[in-house]
């Protein structure tokens, strides 16, 4: 979520802004700062240098506190509702305890929510990984209600099990995303992974740089193990989107997921052996979006019979990475009714014996 904008255009925009919020900064033993925020109506993503507050000063009215621990208020008049967010960068010119090129960081929260904290509990100003999803449909962009994307989710967990600190943003589908996000991901797809200043799109692509920047937990897939697994999502998506619970795509999907199962039975309980993977974190979101969506439209039931698929989902199910992130049932099936224009249940669920 965060946006650059110069000190002139701040200037110029400061007369029709409203937000005011208090916030104390304090240094961490990382020599990074870390904010807590106590919000009103709205807020602003600020930055105080220690050594050079002429930044803060620039943009009146904010004060700039003198040294670390005081606090830094700032008001003006704007609607709360039309939320200001914009990053003031620069670097501490000398200190024998703060490195260079460091910026303290202020999350902006929405009218009504609760504090940045609260919001987004992974964040920490010494991260600089954001990782955009899709949002909630109504929600807002940005927005911190998790939509019901697989592919945001993978990204997601995978951050999760690497144990890396990092601020989960969304944005909504459609043609009314921010004109900052669209700068950096031109074609609007998600998810897409902000590393400090680099910008990441495409699941593989996120995947493949967290593991090569973030080794320390490995969730690289053996390339023998790659192909398990990857036809079964478009075995899925052809046989819902035809709107008949007896075309013959079914008879795909079914042989898709029999190989996944055998292959389960003679490797697992993973697709790589003993320890989940990449790819694993790749295909629970896709499996757990086929179970619920064609349960609810077909009350399709993946067969009794693939003991080993039944494992392999109730084990990654379980995970704390994949209960974290997912959707509610209600989101993924409206979100599949939506893309694929779904005129409702089409097969009644069979009654319980």
């Amino acid at each position: 979520m965060y946006t650059s904008c110069s000190n002139s255009a701040l200037r110029a925009a400061a007369p029709h802004l409203n937000f005011s919020f208090s916030t104390t900064i304090s240094l961490t033993a990382n020599n990074f700062f870390h904010t807590s925020c106590s919000n009103r109506s709205s807020a602003v993503l600020v930055v105080v240098s220690k050594t050079a507050p002429a930044i803060t000063r620039s943009v009146a009215p904010v004060r700039a506190a003198a040294s670390l621990g005081d606090s830094v208020s700032v008001s003006a008049s704007r609607p709360p509702h039309q939320l200001l967010e914009a990053r003031f960068a620069s670097s501490f010119r000398s200190s024998s305890s703060i490195p260079r090129s460091k910026f303290v960081s202020l999350w902006s929260t929405r009218r009504g929510g609760a504090s940045s904290a609260a919001m987004a509990p992974h964040a920490t100003a010494s991260s600089g990984l954001e990782a955009f999803g899709k949002a909630k449909s109504g929600s807002g962009s940005p927005s911190k209600e998790r939509g019901d994307c697989p592919f945001s989710q993978r990204i997601y967990i995978e951050l999760e099990e690497k144990k890396l600190p990092y601020e989960a943003t969304y944005i909504e589908e459609g043609e009314n995303k921010p004109e900052w996000f669209m700068e950096k991901n031109p074609k609007g797809l998600m998810p897409v992974l902000r590393d400090g200043e680099t910008w990441i799109q495409d699941s593989d692509k996120i995947a493949e740089h967290l593991e090569e920047k973030y080794p320390h937990v490995s969730l690289k897939t053996p390339p023998q193990y790659k192909h398990i697994g990857l036809n079964v999502f478009q075995a899925f998506t052809s046989y819902l989107k035809v709107k008949n619970p007896d075309d013959k795509s079914k008879d795909e999907l079914l042989k898709e997921l029999a190989a996944l199962d055998e292959h389960l039975r003679a490797h697992g309980p993973y697709i790589a052996g003993e320890k989940p993977t990449d790819s694993d974190y790749a295909l629970i979101p896709k499996l757990h979006h086929l179970r619920i969506a064609l349960g609810y439209y077909y009350d399709f039931q993946i067969p009794a019979k693939f003991t080993a698929l039944h494992k392999y989902i109730d084990l990654l199910e379980s995970r704390p990475s994949f209960q974290n992130t997912n959707s509610p049932d209600e989101m993924i099936i409206e979100g599949w009714q939506k893309k694929f224009q779904l005129p409702g249940r089409m097969v009644q669920p069979t009654a319980a014996a």
